[in-house]
């Protein structure tokens, strides 16, 4: 048992004194490993050690580091507030990064999380106008609309479905973009407006529970390993 403890000691030492990709690298293995703060505590101890420092190499570091701190707050420790601080920063010094992208589609679920309603909205249009083009952007749309509707602004929820049946007419999304806009005018009082979906009801609005799961479940994290934090939502009937 002392051998063990005395040979992670001198990695985590020898670690120290690395190079910085080889520590980030070191950084992933205590975090898949189970060592959770540990890996924390390196990830930003390499950020203060890069500080300002330029590089392709530097950046490259700096980049998986903030990310590698990012998904273990928000995974492992259950810290969505110190996830939101690594990920924003991730999205102001490299805003076009592969990884600035992933930043941003997980901050809104943080925020909202959080009770922040307002940094969920900013962090899903951040996300749409950044990237409209990329996997995911459809949802956040969605998310924008479903929060705007929980929060009773039920003109600014329809526009925002319209925008998501506008932009992406064939995406899944499109059918419970429609039956969210016909329930803002139910949940407003003005029935005669909500004009039921023109096909399959019964299936799009069996789609809508599956998605309402899947929004209020947030979003999975798995840069540390391909099975890392993925959740198997099952979704009750919503019909009789």
């Amino acid at each position: 048992m002392r051998r063990t403890i005395s040979i992670a000691m001198t990695a985590l030492l020898l670690a120290a004194c690395g190079r910085p990709a080889a520590r980030l690298q070191h950084a992933r293995d205590l975090a898949l490993a189970g060592h959770h703060k540990t890996a924390l505590l390196e990830a930003r101890a390499i950020l203060l050690t890069l500080r300002d420092e330029q590089g392709e190499k530097v950046d490259a570091v700096r980049r998986g580091a903030l990310k590698l701190a990012g998904d273990l707050c928000a995974v492992y420790l259950d810290d969505p507030r110190c996830a939101a601080v690594e990920y924003r920063e991730l999205v102001k010094r490299y805003p076009t990064a592969s990884e600035a992208f992933e930043a941003r589609e997980r901050l809104g679920d943080l925020d909202m999380r959080i009770g922040d309603v307002k940094g969920a909205l900013e962090a899903w249009r951040d996300q749409v106008a950044t990237a409209p083009g990329r996997k995911g952007a459809d949802m956040a749309q969605l998310r924008i609309a479903r929060a705007l509707l929980d929060q009773g602004q039920f003109h600014d929820a329809r526009a925002a479905a319209s925008e998501l049946q506008r932009r992406w007419p064939k995406s899944s999304l499109a059918a419970a973009a429609a039956l969210l806009s016909a329930s803002s005018y139910h949940l407003s009082g003005r029935h005669a407006r909500a004009a039921p979906p023109a096909r399959q009801p019964r299936e799009s609005a069996q789609h809508v529970c599956r998605l309402g799961s899947r929004l209020r479940a947030g979003a999975s994290f798995d840069s540390l390993s391909p099975s890392t934090g993925r959740r198997d939502i099952t979704c009750p009937p919503c019909l009789p």
